[in-house]
């Protein structure tokens, strides 16, 4: 079974406040649920999203030709 992380660890992991991660799980910019008030994050679905941000930074950039 998955671990369940409240916000202040998942906040440990990335380097960002609880509040900021409430406020993204609230925008759904992280996945994450609710259970009653509080916010709850699955651990694996957290190493996939972190690896899916790593992964879409790592995409070269196009640059548009200066003409």
């Amino acid at each position: 079974m998955d671990r369940i992380l409240n916000s202040k660890q998942v906040g440990e992991i990335l380097g960002l406040c609880a509040k900021v991660i409430e406020r993204m799980a609230r925008r759904g910019e992280i996945p994450a649920f609710k259970a009653g008030k509080f916010w709850r994050f699955r651990e694996s679905d957290i190493e996939r999203w972190i690896n899916s941000q790593v992964e879409s930074a790592c995409q070269p950039c196009r640059l548009q030709p200066a003409f």
